[in-house]
C-alpha cells in the first residue's frame, strides 16, 4: 500500500501501479514460494500526460517518486508518449498515440501483466484489466497480441522463465502462429531464414560427403526442407516440440532439450541451432554450446541464429569450446544475427537424458 499511496501523493496525471508488479505479487503467492520485493528490478507507474511528451518528463516523474521513496525502484513512463520512441525501441511501424491508460494497459506484453490499479484520496483501490483477471488469478501466462509479436513474446519468456519462478502456472505458446510470419517475404523471419538457407547449402556444397544433418528447433521445416529437396542422401533428423508444426513438416515431435534423440541419431555433419538461443537462459546456451562436440563429427558446422547483441556473446562461447568461425551476418536494419561454426576437433558424447536447455523456463536441471 506504501507504494500505492506514493505515487497517488506525487500527484502525477492519472498516475497507476501495474505491469510485473502485480503479476509477481500475487503469483509470488499462489505459485511460487511468496513475494520478495528485494527481486524486483523495477515498479513500473505509468502515467498520462499529452501535454509534455519528452523524455524529461518520465525522468522528471521518476526522480519526483525517487524523493519520496528512494528505497523503491521507480520507473516513470508517460503513456501518452509512447509512440515517439517505440519503433525505435521495437522495430517495426510507427505506432499510434494511446489515447488513455486503458488504452496503454491493453498493450502491455501479456494479458495477465495488462493490469494496473491505483489508489484514490479514499484510499478506494482502482483496478484498469481490459483483458479481465482471469489469467492473472488463474496463473496463465498468455502472449498479448495486440502489439508484442511471437518472436518478441518469445524472448520475454525465455528471460522471465515463468514456469520456472512460478510451479504451477500454465504457459500458453502460439508456435504455430509465430510461424505464420514467414508469410511476408520482408519480414525479419522470412530475411533470417532466407540467410540461414544460403548458409546451409553453402555447408553441403563444401562436404559432399555430409549425410547426417540435425535441426534442434525444426519448427516447420521451412529452414531445411526446400534446400535438401535437391540434395539426396541425406536422412535429416527435424525435432520439433510443437506437435501441430511437426505435423506440418513430418518431423519427429520430441523434446529437443535433451540428448537422447541425437545419440540415438548419430554425429552430424551439420548442426542448426536456428530460434534456440535466443528462447533459453543463459546457462542453458552455455550447457548447450559445451555439449554440441560431443553431438558432431570433427569438422561438422552448426548455423546458428540469435537476435541482438547478446550474439557476441554466443560467438564467444562457440570459440571457446573448439570452434571456429566461418561467417557472421549482422543486418544494419535488422535484430537478428547468424553465425556459422566449424568444429575443430569432435569430443566425448554426452550422458542419455541429460538437459542441455528447456524453453520458457522450463526444468533445467
Amino acid at each position: 500500500m506504501r507504494v500505492l499511496a506514493t505515487v497517488r501523493d506525487a500527484g502525477l496525471p492519472d498516475a497507476w501501479v501495474g505491469a510485473g508488479l502485480i503479476r509477481d505479487l500475487v503469483w509470488g503467492e499462489l505459485h511460487g514460494d511468496g513475494f520478495r520485493p528485494g527481486d524486483l528490478n523495477d515498479v513500473d507507474v505509468a502515467f498520462f500526460d499529452p501535454r509534455d511528451l519528452s523524455r524529461g518528463n518520465d525522468d522528471a516523474a521518476t526522480e519526483k517518486l525517487r524523493a519520496a521513496a528512494p528505497d523503491v525502484p521507480w520507473q516513470a513512463k508517460n503513456q501518452a508518449a509512447v509512440h515517439t520512441w517505440y519503433a525505435e525501441r521495437f522495430g517495426g511501424e510507427p505506432v499510434e498515440p494511446l489515447r488513455s491508460i486503458a488504452d496503454a494497459v491493453g498493450t502491455w506484453p501479456e494479458t495477465a501483466t495488462a493490469v494496473a490499479v491505483r489508489l484514490d484520496h479514499d484510499d478506494r483501490l482502482h483496478v484498469c484489466a481490459p483483458y479481465g483477471l482471469d489469467d492473472l488469478l488463474g496463473g496463465v501466462w498468455r502472449r498479448n497480441p495486440r502489439r508484442v509479436s511471437p518472436e518478441y513474446s518469445r524472448q520475454r519468456r525465455a528471460r522471465q522463465r515463468p514456469a520456472e519462478r512460478w510451479p504451477g502456472v500454465t504457459v500458453v505458446t502460439d508456435w504455430v502462429r509465430w510461424h505464420d510470419e514467414y508469410a511476408d517475404p520482408d519480414s525479419p523471419l522470412s530475411r533470417r531464414r532466407a540467410i540461414v538457407q544460403r548458409e546451409l547449402r553453402a555447408a553441403l556444397d563444401r562436404d559432399a560427403t555430409a549425410t547426417r544433418l540435425i535441426s534442434m528447433c525444426a519448427g516447420d521445416g521451412g529452414d531445411v526442407l526446400p534446400i535438401l529437396a535437391t540434395r539426396p542422401g541425406i536422412e535429416p533428423l527435424l525435432l520439433e516440440m510443437d506437435p501441430e508444426l511437426a505435423r506440418r513438416a513430418g518431423t519427429t515431435s520430441a523434446d529437443a532439450g535433451v540428448t537422447d534423440p541425437y545419440l540415438g541419431y548419430g554425429r552430424a555433419h551439420i548442426l542448426l541451432a536456428c530460434g534456440v538461443f535466443g528462447n533459453v537462459s543463459a546457462d542453458d546456451t552455455r550447457r548447450t554450446i559445451a555439449t554440441l562436440p560431443g553431438l558432431m563429427e570433427s569438422g561438422g558446422v552448426v548455423i546458428w541464429s540469435r537476435a541482438g547483441d547478446e550474439s557476441e556473446h554466443v560467438r564467444d562461447l562457440f570459440a571457446g569450446h573448439g570452434f571456429e568461425e566461418l561467417g557472421f551476418v549482422r543486418p544494419d536494419d535488422a535484430r537478428f544475427r547468424v553465425g556459422v561454426h566449424r568444429l575443430t576437433t569432435a569430443g566425448p558424447p554426452p550422458p542419455y537424458g541429460m538437459r542441455m536447455f528447456g524453453f520458457g523456463g522450463e526444468d533445467h536441471g
